[in-house]
C-alpha cells in the first residue's frame, strides 16, 4: 500500500493530515494552518474531502474494481471518471 510518508530525522509519519499537523506544530513558522479555530477546521475539512471522498476514486485499485468488477465505464459518468462529476 502506498501512503504519504514523511521522514524527519528519526521520525517517520504517514497520512496527509497527520503530517500536516506535525509540520504545523513542529515548525510553526510559517504556519500551515490559519490561527482561527474555525478556519483551521475548515482547512482540515477541505483536506479530508481529498483524503476520504475523492481520492479513492482515482486510486488504480478502486478504478479497476469499478471498471472490471462492477463493469462501469467512463461513459456512464461515475464520479471521478473523465465524464463524471462529483456527487453533491
Amino acid at each position: 500500500m502506498v501512503v504519504p510518508t514523511l521522514f524527519d530525522g528519526q521520525v517517520k509519519l504517514f497520512q496527509s493530515l497527520a503530517i500536516l499537523e506535525y509540520l504545523d506544530e513542529k515548525y510553526p513558522q510559517p504556519p500551515l494552518l490559519p490561527a482561527d479555530p474555525e478556519a483551521r477546521a475548515w482547512v482540515r475539512g477541505i483536506a479530508l474531502i481529498n483524503a476520504a471522498d475523492s481520492h479513492p476514486l482515482i486510486v488504480p485499485r478502486i478504478r479497476h474494481y469499478l471498471t472490471d468488477v462492477l463493469k462501469l465505464s467512463d461513459e456512464q459518468g461515475w464520479p471521478g471518471s473523465s465524464t463524471g462529476s462529483a456527487p453533491g
